[in-house]
């Protein structure tokens, strides 16, 4: 009887690239996935799954966690085994988790200065993850943000020189060179981003192959003639991906275009048809989307500046009020709506107050999410998320959205092959072995508004590289994750 390094057994085995289940015996040997079998086997160490669901381990690939050891341990929670950090322009690699912790808290405008460690480079963390290890697989993406630093182009708000974007564009090469998956972008936390520079930025991807994932300029439905709608964001960064030949990855298109609107679905309507029409033309864009449990963003006092300083003009040109969609977080007025007259005494008294954002729809959040091209995304970083427990368990048993394959492939094998993981979000001989083994009567991801705790349940064992990180529901110190690096095809 052969004997392999680790046995699973008794459990429901879903494949969901191919949409093959059924119950059979995993022998993993070497971190790989040596036999499916239904004969017996042994191994050094076995895990009796009956009643659960052997999967594969789930892939994020919009993700904040960037070398952070304890959000590397939330994401084992979520049943995360893949991630790719590195997201909205932004490089965030602290020491450790308290000083990441420290920085979010203090740096509530998202000021990308204060982000990011110059000293470093994405590279230097990948050799720190194949050396010292991590709780899950991590690649990154080359922020923008970043490069524009590295490039001596500190002002957001202004374009860069064409000696900055030379720099940049070379920095960037070099980056993904080194095994970078591409090119990230916050664009709306950019606005001095001009048009060549995103295309110039998109040219390097695809000269590579890579991605460019970008968060865009615009979100929601805006106001003619004073603030632009998500479409107008959305059609920029098409125009860019079409001029220059990129890979295009819409990062959480939900926050842009999953909002009530007149009619009520007319903005994601719109928002999914430019996406098809742009696919149409022979574009490669593809989508991220964050299931957000109670609608929930959390911003700083900063960011909403522009909307309370303009509001007064805003409902005179809409003859209404505007639904109260903004809530304080903490401190003395906790939980109550943000009014022009409590914006302008928090920013006085606490500027660096955290709000939470009240605004989108979930039943425009699942339209979003239903398309092919899109799949799940978790956006993690000091906060966590339950993103893929709440599509395969409650947008399933629940909501009846997906069947469990389907939900499966949007947590898997769809955004693995996106990012060109040849070996993540499989189970099949070859591949990784990497699984997220759970019940399915049961698990769910529940994060209630205003609420500081997310929970994910029904996540009994995960396993990275052919090692348990959770066992029984319980996490392990084991940091078995390796870096994951992009080779052009």
């Amino acid at each position: 009887m052969a004997t392999y390094d680790l046995v699973i057994r008794n459990g429901l085995v879903i494949d969901p690239a191919s949409e093959f289940a059924g119950a059979f015996s995993v022998g993993v040997e070497a971190g790989k996935v040596a036999t499916l079998t239904t004969t017996a086997i042994t191994g050094h160490r076995e895990i009796d799954a009956s009643g659960l669901v052997v999967a594969p381990g789930f892939v994020d690939v919009h993700t904040h966690v960037d070398g952070n050891r304890a959000a590397g341990y939330e994401l084992i929670k979520m049943g995360v085994t893949s991630a790719i950090g590195g997201n909205c322009g932004n490089f965030t690699w602290f020491d450790n988790p308290d000083a990441m912790k420290q920085r979010l808290h203090q740096q509530k405008d998202y000021d990308v200065i204060n982000f990011n460690r110059l000293d470093r480079d994405w590279a230097d963390l990948l050799q720190e993850i194949d050396s010292q290890g991590y709780p899950v697989n991590l690649g990154l993406l080359a922020g923008s943000a970043t490069l524009r630093l590295k490039a001596g182009a500190n002002d957001p708000n202004a374009p860069a020189t064409a000696a900055q974007l030379a720099e940049m564009c070379r920095i960037a090469a070099r980056s993904i060179e080194a095994g970078c998956f591409g090119v990230s972008f916050g664009v709306m936390y950019t606005p001095g981003m001009t048009h060549e520079e995103l295309v110039a930025l998109f040219g390097v991807a695809a000269r590579y192959q890579g991605i460019a994932a970008v968060h865009p300029r615009h979100g929601g439905t805006g106001l003619p003639g004073v603030v632009p709608s998500a479409l107008v964001g959305h059609q920029e960064i098409i125009d860019a991906a079409r001029e220059a030949g990129a890979r295009l990855q819409i990062s959480h298109i939900a926050h842009q275009i999953a909002y009530q609107s007149r009619p009520y679905d007319d903005l994601t309507r719109r928002g999914l048809l430019m996406v098809e029409q742009a696919r149409a033309q022979g574009i490669d864009v593809m989508a991220d989307c964050m299931p957000l449990a109670q609608n929930v963003l959390e911003v700083g006092l900063p960011l909403t500046a522009a909307l309370y300083e303009m509001l007064p003009l805003v409902e005179k040109q809409l003859g209404r009020k505007i639904e109260n969609v903004v809530f304080v977080k903490e401190g003395p007025h906790k939980g109550k709506g943000l009014t022009p007259a409590l914006y302008r005494q928090i920013k006085e008294e606490s500027p660096m107050t955290a709000l939470a954002l009240k605004a989108m729809k979930e039943d425009l959040v699942i339209q979003t999410l239903l398309p092919d091209w899109c799949f799940v995304g978790s956006d993690i970083g000091d906060k966590f998320y339950p993103a893929q427990a709440k599509v395969i368990g409650n947008y399933v048993r629940e909501h009846g959205v997906f069947t469990l394959i389907q939900a499966l492939q949007k947590c898997t094998s769809v955004p693995a092959q996106r990012f060109g993981l040849k070996h993540k979000g499989r189970i099949a001989v070859g591949a990784d072995a990497d699984f997220t083994i759970f019940n399915a009567d049961t698990l769910s991801g529940t994060h209630t508004f205003m609420a500081d705790q997310a929970e994910t349940t029904g996540i009994e064992y995960v396993i990275v590289n052919g090692v348990p990180v959770m066992s029984e529901g319980k996490l392990l110190d084991t940091l078995p994750g390796k870096s994951m690096r992009h080779v052009p095809w």
